[in-house]
């Protein structure tokens, strides 16, 4: 404030368009605060001209000017130091024209300074600014300043019977495709019903002012399939309480954004429920048909980054033309009729009923999962059977057998089956492979006869998984071959042929001389008896 002093003016309403200032170039950019989507920060980078400690720093909330604004805060007679080269102004998501905190950026040190205290100096030098500056962590302090700006009010989500009150909504533009609308409350007890999510009937004048949204929002038409979200994924959310909701659209092709349109006429792409107290939970969409929305966040900078990802997002949904299948759903849900089947004492069999043969997406948890291996091809099919095990009447809370059948005649149907591993991750599940589908289903029926036989009795439930699973994987044993039958028969007698062999000389003369070599022998001796008993007793 000394007379050698030049004036270089901060206006907040310029957000993102340079400006010279005093023979200095202001340049003004938008990003989100790193670690929160809840809060940006549009940081004012100055480029001096001369001596940088010859400018003082006044801050007003106008734009462009100082006789249209207020007057809010002077950085006066900085040392070389103490001069600030970024001046950085943090906003909420959800009031972006209510400045929470101001700091001032030096090469060596960055002093953050609650808005509210600056105002209320409304200046001082630059060296006693730490009069004014905290040392909490920042992002904990924007939350506990946004509080007390609004009074601490948030908004009930409600998925049934309450009627929408006390909410104002505000447009705002991101880019040329893609823009959102923020919902805040107004009173103590505001309540925004999941019918006027995307169709609010509002009429907006212009970005950033807000209008009151109506009561008695319309439900949208059963056949309208641009803005749904089934009640499956607002699971996590209704019933609570926000400091704010966000509704992220996508123009159609062809049709211009128009602040006087309803938000209903494009697209609903993301969806940011805005709790400081605890934690964001962000919504993706998934497909056309609005069922599959998953529990996903965006990561984003700025408009700039975020105008090119919701792009991307809707390319994503318009292509996946896919059926989603909830499997921990057991009753009608969005473009699928859930029918009770087979109600036996160890089981319980659902059949989830398609208009049309689609390829599919499998929900649980409110997560997407892969039945099987990642490789595997679910195929077309019209109707999905869905099988809980059971005990003492209390059904499992993960399903153990699903069945993919295609539409057609039943003696025509072509089945597909895929079986649980005894665990509690569906990548682990099997299928039943090689199988006619007369031979599928002829198995399917025995394996689930046995286990409604065989486990009926059974009271606890881990027993009944773990016998459950011995029967899916068992093989069943393969009759034996059965031979055509014949009449015994006697064997033919063999009867010796004639020899070959020629006869054996050397044996017959052999045989011969000995027989002869014995006869001499033998008349020998008797000579000698003869004489020795006859002719001596003569003599």
């Amino acid at each position: 404030m000394g007379a050698r002093q030049s004036y270089l003016y901060i206006y907040l309403n310029s957000k993102d368009k340079e400006y010279d200032e005093s023979g200095c170039k202001v340049k003004p950019k938008k990003t989100v605060v790193n670690g929160s989507i809840d809060f940006e920060v549009v940081t004012y980078t100055i480029e001096y001209k001369g001596d940088s400690s010859y400018y003082d720093i006044y801050i007003y909330d106008s734009k462009e000017t100082v006789y249209n604004g207020y007057y809010i805060f002077g950085y006066c007679s900085p040392r070389t130091h103490q001069v600030a080269n970024k001046v950085e102004v943090y906003y909420s998501v959800l009031a972006p024209d209510k400045p929470l905190v101001i700091s001032f950026v030096t090469n060596s040190q960055k002093y953050n300074c609650i808005y509210d205290d600056l105002k209320y100096a409304r200046w001082n030098w630059a060296s006693y600014i730490t009069e004014h500056t905290f040392n909490d962590d920042l992002v904990t302090k924007l939350k506990k300043q946004y509080r007390k700006l609004n009074l601490n009010k948030t908004i009930e989500f409600d998925d049934g019977s309450k009627e929408t009150k006390d909410v104002t909504s505000y447009k705002q533009k991101i880019d040329d495709e893609s823009y959102r609308i923020i919902y805040t409350p107004k009173g103590r007890e505001s309540v925004l019903n999941s019918n006027c999510l995307f169709s609010s009937d509002n009429k907006f004048a212009d970005d950033n002012i807000p209008s009151e949204v109506k009561s008695g929002c319309k439900d949208i038409p059963s056949n309208e399939k641009k803005n749904k979200i089934d009640p499956y994924s607002l699971t996590s959310v209704k019933g609570r309480f926000f400091d704010g909701i966000i509704v992220y659209f996508a123009k159609d092709n062809g049709q211009p954004i128009d602040n006087k349109d309803n938000s209903d006429k494009h697209m609903a792409l993301y969806l940011e429920f805005i709790d400081l107290r605890n934690k964001d939970i962000c919504l993706k969409r998934k497909d056309k048909d609005g069922c599959w929305w998953a529990e996903e966040s965006e990561d984003y900078t700025d408009n700039t980054s975020l105008g090119p990802k919701l792009k991307q997002l809707k390319a994503e949904v318009n292509k996946n033309d896919k059926s989603t299948i909830i499997l921990d759903v057991k009753v009608s849900y969005t473009g699928v009729i859930v029918k009770n089947g087979e109600s036996k004492q160890a089981y319980m069999k659902y059949t989830h009923e398609f208009t049309t043969d689609k390829d599919h997406n499998f929900m649980f948890g409110r997560k997407t999962i892969t039945i099987g291996s990642a490789t595997d091809s679910y195929g077309k099919s019209k109707n999905v059977e869905v099988y809980y095990l059971k005990a003492s009447g209390k059904e499992d809370e993960q399903p153990f057998l699903i069945v993919l059948i295609t539409n057609g005649q039943e003696k025509e149907k072509n089945k597909k089956a895929y079986y649980f591993n005894n665990t509690d991750k569906f990548d682990d599940w099997k299928i039943f492979n090689n199988e006619k589908p007369e031979e599928l289903k002829k198995k399917l029926d025995e394996k689930l006869n046995k286990i409604e036989n065989q486990l009926n009795c059974v009271k606890d439930l881990r027993l009944v998984r773990l016998m459950a699973h011995q029967i899916l994987i068992s093989e069943e044993p393969k009759p034996p071959d059965i031979k055509e039958a014949t009449t015994p028969k006697r064997p033919d007698l063999e009867t010796p042929g004639p020899t070959t062999q020629p006869p054996n000389w050397w044996l017959i003369i052999g045989c011969s001389v000995g027989g002869f070599l014995l006869l001499v022998a033998l008349v020998v001796g008797y000579c000698i008896y003869w004489y020795n008993t006859t002719i001596k007793l003569l003599t």
